[in-house]
Order: C-alpha cells, then structure tokens, then sequence
C-alpha cells in the first residue's frame, strides 16, 4: 500500500543535472538547425546541429504558465541525442525504472504549494527537491510501471487512430462536396457511352475508393 511507502526526495532516487543545461537564442538556434531535439519547459522547442544529452532523461518544467494549467505535460522523458534550455529540471535514473515512475507520479501531483512567482510561475529545484514522493519497493515500482506504459501506449495508438479516421473523413469530405468526383464519374461513364446503372457504379466505387486514397476502403 502506498501509505507504507517511505517518502523520498528527488535526489534520493535520481541525479539532477541541471548544470548541464545551456540556453540558445532563437536567432542562435536559427544559426544552427540540424536534426536534434533542443527542449524546453513543455517539450521540443526547436531542431539543432548539436547535442549536450545522450541517453534517457526526465525533465520536469522549471517555469511558465503551464505548470498551473497543465495544458501540456510538466512532466515527460528525452531520449537519445538532444539538448536541453534552462527551463526544464533534468534527471538522470539512479536505479531501473524510477524516471517512468517520477513520470507517472508528477504526472497527478497539485505543485500549487511549490510553485513561486505570481506573473511567472516557477518551480525552482529547491522547492521541487523537498516534495516527498512516495516510493514502493522495485518490483512493486516495476509492476506499476509496466501497467501504466501499456496503458499509455494504447492511449498513444488510439489517438493515432482518431487522427487517421479525421485525414479520411477530411479526404472524403473534399472528394465529395469540393471535388464532386461522384458526379464527375457519373458524368464521365455516360460520356463513355454507359447507361444510367454503368454512371451510378461508377459513382458507387468513387465514394468506395476516393481517388484521393487509392490503397485504402472507406466504410
């Protein structure tokens, strides 16, 4: 049970490494585009010729508006090669499986009482190093995990999906009321010299196979 669970810091469990951080201007960034992420206190900023990080790490936003209205996840793991600005806390796993956890964990907690600032909200290391986190036993932490990243990853492929089913809504929406293919078909099938029952299939397989997505059958 959780309330069994010893509290423990942030750096109990992980290493900061906040002093690795550099800030980019964006006319310095815009000097240096290449292919590695470059982060900030919401996710990827930008793209950049270099790299600082090589591996997997979790940052959690220093400051902006999001961390009262998490629009966006103040939370969420880097891996790989990418660089990192000064406004998002870096942490490196000290044992297996704690960044997933950290994750998940920062992912539910209120920072009301940690965050400073009333025009720019921050959460500065000190404030976030004293929240006590509730940490289970490996193979309980491990159990967790392995729950909530299936989880998530269903969550990731549905939204996929969703995002799949708009593109086809979208391309048979054009099809059909911007395009008029049905009605160019039927108009092109009578031209050939077809009857009225050669025009309607032929309008049938258009709204069947949109020209648009040639591979794929909408029903």
């Amino acid at each position: 049970m959780s309330s069994n669970w010893p509290l423990k810091k942030i750096s109990d469990v992980a290493y900061f490494r906040n002093n690795k951080r550099i800030p980019l201007k964006s006319l310095d960034r815009a000097k240096r585009q290449g292919e590695f992420p470059y982060y900030g206190a919401s996710g990827i900023v930008d793209y950049i010729d270099d790299y600082v990080f090589d591996g997997s790490y979790l940052l959690i936003s220093e400051d902006g508006e999001n961390l009262r209205t998490r629009k966006t996840p103040i939370a969420f793991q880097a891996h790989g090669k990418f660089w990192v600005n000064n406004h998002a806390h870096i942490l490196e796993e000290k044992e297996e499986g704690i960044l997933d956890y950290l994750e998940y964990y920062f992912s539910t907690l209120d920072l009301t009482p940690y965050i400073t600032g009333a025009v720019q909200p921050k959460l500065n290391k000190a404030n976030l190093d004293t929240i006590g986190i509730p940490i289970p036993p490996k193979d309980e932490r491990r159990s967790i995990n392995r729950t909530l990243n299936h989880l998530r990853d269903k969550i990731e492929l549905n939204t996929q999906t969703n995002q799949t089913l708009e593109q086809m809504a979208q391309a048979i929406f054009k099809s059909w009321f911007v395009d008029f293919d049905p009605v160019k078909a039927k108009i092109e099938a009578l031209a050939a010299g077809g009857n009225a029952d050669d025009a309607e299939l032929a309008a049938m397989s258009v709204i069947s196979y949109p020209p648009h997505e040639p591979t794929g059958r909408y029903c």
